[in-house]
């Protein structure tokens, strides 16, 4: 796994998560987010479109990610999922921990 991150406008960073996201790789995604979840910065958004693969250890870490974010009071929202894993996210019933956002459009799951 490979993990991007940018600022795209003032205290919003995008992470773009490229590969896959499992049991191996589910520490790194936290480290990478950690830093962001800190005083100025207002929005984390995740870019899911290079994401091939996640597993329950994966997800549970955008789970803990999101819960971070929450209680640091950030915005976190998942983008551009590939219809593979918007299916986990739907058929684990854990669309209520993400505000998600395909092609410009918000949704919560």
């Amino acid at each position: 796994m490979k993990i991007q991150t940018r600022e795209i406008e003032r205290g919003v960073w995008e992470v773009s998560i490229l590969g896959k996201l499992t049991i191996d790789q589910a520490d790194l995604l936290e480290k990478s987010l950690e830093p962001l979840f800190s005083a100025g910065v207002t929005g984390v958004r995740l870019d899911m479109s290079g994401l091939d693969f996640m597993d329950s250890p994966g997800l549970g870490q955008l789970i803990k990610a999101a819960n971070m974010a929450k209680s640091a009071g950030i915005n976190l929202t998942l983008h551009r999922l590939p219809d593979g894993i918007l299916n986990i996210l739907t058929s684990a019933r854990v669309g209520a921990f993400f505000s998600i956002v395909q092609d410009n459009e918000t949704r919560q799951k």
